[in-house]
């Protein structure tokens, strides 16, 4: 299901490590999938984009623990 979304998709583990990507991510980044799986998401972004990924996973993890209280 994920290959076929139109947007980028990826799970990253407890170590922020890449656990799983879709067909699409690999089309954005022109990278394998095997190029992926146990790579952190910064190994794959500008300096600029970095900030806003740390706010993402802030967000997520923000999201996670609500979810879970």
């Amino acid at each position: 299901m994920i290959d076929s979304a139109i947007d980028g998709y990826f799970a990253t583990d407890r170590r922020r490590r890449f656990v799983q990507v879709n067909d699409r991510l690999c089309e954005l980044f022109g990278y394998a999938r095997e190029d992926f799986i146990g790579h952190s998401p910064f190994e794959f972004v500008t300096e600029e984009s970095r900030a806003e990924l740390i706010a993402q996973g802030m967000r997520s993890e923000s999201t996670e623990r609500s979810a879970t209280n």
